[in-house]
């Protein structure tokens, strides 16, 4: 799919044809991660994709292109999420892009059609979502992140989640880090599977095996 100019995904009137897009830069918030991915996947592998968050949006944009009057910025704003956009990836097939923000919601939408229609969306923290990432086979997403509230409630959520990526069925149990905190995951590119996620306050990293998934080494 090519990064033409378009209305895609926004309430602009067919009538009314967008001519030219100037994409936001990345949101930073001090002390916090900002995650950029230029993996497009095997789909967009001829082209130089960057995807990020940028308040509420995502942005998709392609770096082989330069800017000019006759070749404009090409860029796709993705406005499906409802609070701050905190983390978004491309499947490694290039047909998907999960995207996860703030309140804990994820949305795997499609990236390969004019419609970029949702897939799946899912509450999948109480609280915000830090990073994700996919398995080699685009068919299962580990989600970290950190857990609002307390009592009874904080100590029954999980701020690190195994899921399929199309229904979101959980794919076992992963160990949780200090304080329900987690901060970055990682899947191994290859079988046997292994998932790796790191603390934010613990230093640690937690090592999983699976599907489904369970905790095998403690790194510290």
């Amino acid at each position: 799919m090519g990064l033409s100019v378009d209305a895609s995904n926004a309430c602009i009137p067919v009538e009314y044809p967008v001519e030219r897009l100037c994409p936001p830069l990345p949101t930073a918030i001090r002390g916090e991660t900002l995650v950029v991915d230029g993996q497009g996947g095997r789909l967009n592998q001829d082209k130089s994709l960057l995807v990020y968050p940028s308040n509420k949006l995502v942005i998709v944009r392609d770096l082989s292109l330069s800017s000019s009057n006759s070749n404009p910025i090409q860029a796709f704003c993705y406005r499906g999420h409802t609070a701050q956009v905190t983390v978004a990836k491309f499947s490694p097939s290039g047909a998907y892009v999960a995207s996860g923000d703030a309140k804990g919601k994820l949305r795997v939408w499609s990236y390969d059609n004019d419609e970029h229609l949702p897939k799946l969306t899912l509450q999948a923290l109480n609280g915000p979502i830090r990073d994700l990432d996919w398995d080699f086979e685009s068919k299962r997403l580990v989600i970290v992140g950190e857990i609002d509230g307390g009592g009874a409630e904080r100590a029954a959520s999980e701020c690190t989640r195994v899921i399929t990526w199309d229904v979101g069925t959980s794919l076992g149990t992963t160990a949780p880090h200090a304080r329900k905190r987690s901060s970055t995951c990682a899947f191994k590119p290859s079988r046997p599977m292994r998932i790796v996620t790191g603390g934010k306050d613990d230093s640690k990293l937690l090592f999983h095996a699976g599907p489904p998934f369970k905790r095998i080494v403690d790194g510290t």
